[in-house]
């Protein structure tokens, strides 16, 4: 994969496709994101429904990311929720999504929530973008801020310095 950074709502609704059999595999419907390590571990191809569990494809198994299309080497690199790591499992059902946590600074100013995020190949979020509310948002009034300046990504917060 490049080494670039890549935009969660730029990939969120690319189709997947194994370049062994040119196969669309599925889409990406959302990221996982681990606040432990402030890194998205997988890209989750659908929520799953009540015959079905959920699809997921971790990120070091992504051979890149185009404007269109998320790109793997074989199809069977893509597996359900059970036989995803637990850990990838466990978050999936966590309430860890840093994507419209409300935003915090240490001193108690409250800046609006994150729109989106920003992470390199690695998986590593790199840039948080922040807008102040709705409203803000649909008229592109957005801040984007280093990832380094999160303190922690709880429950219903995140705090930054």
């Amino acid at each position: 994969m490049k080494n670039q950074l890549y935009k969660a709502k730029d990939i969120i609704g690319n189709q997947i496709i194994s370049r062994s059999d040119g196969r669309q595999v599925g889409s990406v419907s959302d990221i996982v994101y681990d606040a432990d390590t402030n890194r998205v571990e997988s890209l989750v191809l659908s929520e799953g429904g009540w015959f079905s569990q959920a699809k997921v494809l971790k990120l070091s198994n992504v051979s890149d990311i185009g404007e269109d299309s998320v790109m793997i080497e074989t199809s069977d690199l893509v597996m359900t929720e059970d036989q995803s790591p637990h850990h990838v499992h466990a978050l999936m059902h966590e309430n860890d999504s840093i994507r419209r946590k409300e935003v915090v600074t240490e001193t108690g100013q409250e800046l609006g929530f994150v729109t989106d995020i920003y992470f390199d190949s690695e998986g590593t979020v790199q840039k948080l973008e922040i807008t102040p509310n709705v409203w803000d948002e649909i008229t592109n009034n957005k801040q984007t801020i280093n990832a380094q300046r999160l303190v922690t990504v709880g429950e219903d917060k995140a705090i930054i310095k």
